[in-house]
């Protein structure tokens, strides 16, 4: 089995495509403009006046109540409005060309990916597969958000890939992410009868508090490799059946993604007739720049699909070595 053949090119859309998304690409420009301005202006309009009638009942406050004072409670829950109300005028002003833009990506997507069949999007919609995503792959978390979700067929078989933030939150302290990045779901080539999971490693005082809270019955389970040991690791409460598969071509698919994605190592979760990739990053994958920017296919475009098309052949081999 070659682990090392990942070509983005031979995915991307063809002369004919492109000069439909170029099309689309001068419509957009020939607006964006005047969108742009009307923004601004409605920034100014919407936001400058909601701070102004702030100010403006502050000073009433000052002059009419005698024990008026935004260093107290009630001031605190003052300023909280306040800043909530700002958000708010925000998000009015610049909802329409946020709708715009939108338009756009459902346009583009649409011809972007022919390599994906039967193509659906959503933007900041929970994705079906994520109920059954495992807590032990993205980490146990009580608060998530969404941006691009994607579904089609691909390479014979259905997927659902999704960014997603996923953070906990406990009492005062601040919320702590567990996972933010990539993650696809799509049907395994068999059903593999429990979980399986492979994760970044941890040190032992990690691992000795995840196991003191719970480790989700899982057992640890060795590849034998011990360059792929330290990077990763394997758990499942199955773990015979698991150890043929991890001493075999899924190892070998995560020592190829080691490499091929540097930085946090991706994880993997099988689940039933489920299977998880989920690839930490930090950027938006399939961000367009601001309205105030042209837009260009080379240089905004196509590394959307380049992009697209890596992280899938990357599933298409997760799911090869666990056939």
């Amino acid at each position: 089995m070659g682990w090392g053949h990942l070509d983005a090119d031979e995915f991307m859309p063809s002369p004919e495509a492109v000069e439909r998304l170029q099309f689309e690409i001068d419509a957009y420009n020939a607006r964006r403009p005047e969108i742009s301005r009307e923004k601004d202006r409605r920034k100014a309009l919407y936001m400058g006046g909601m701070a102004a009638v702030f100010v403006g009942l502050t000073l009433v406050g000052w002059a009419v109540i005698a024990d008026f004072d935004l260093l107290s409670g009630w001031g605190f829950a003052w300023g909280v409005l306040c800043a909530v109300s700002l958000l708010g005028a925000h998000a009015v002003a610049v909802g329409p060309a946020q709708k715009f833009q939108q338009h756009l990506r459902s346009t583009l997507f649409s011809g972007l990916f022919p390599f994906i069949q039967d193509l659906k999007y959503r933007h900041r919609a929970q994705p079906l597969s994520y109920p059954r995503l495992p807590a032990a792959a993205a980490g146990r978390h009580n608060r998530r958000s969404f941006d691009d979700v994607i579904s089609g067929t691909y390479n014979g078989f259905s997927f659902e890939l999704y960014e997603a933030h996923l953070k906990v939150k406990s009492g005062k302290s601040s919320a702590r992410t567990v996972f933010q990045g990539v993650v696809v779901g799509f049907q395994g080539p068999r059903r593999f009868p429990g979980t399986l999971i492979a994760t970044k490693a941890v040190g032992e005082v990690s691992r000795f508090l995840r196991d003191l809270f719970g480790g989700g019955g899982l057992e640890a389970v060795k590849s034998g490799d011990a360059l792929l040991d330290t990077t990763y690791e394997f758990r499942s409460d199955m773990p015979d059946i698991a150890r043929p598969l991890v001493n075999g071509d899924f190892a070998r698919a995560l020592d190829w993604m080691r490499e091929a994605w540097p930085g946090e190592p991706a994880r993997v979760a099988l689940r039933g007739d489920d299977v998880f990739l989920l690839m930490p990053m930090k950027k938006n994958c399939f961000e367009l720049p601001a309205i105030g920017v042209p837009l260009s296919y080379e240089a905004h475009v196509r590394p959307i699909a380049a992009e697209l098309a890596a992280i899938m052949a990357t599933a298409a081999l997760v799911r090869k070595a666990i056939a």
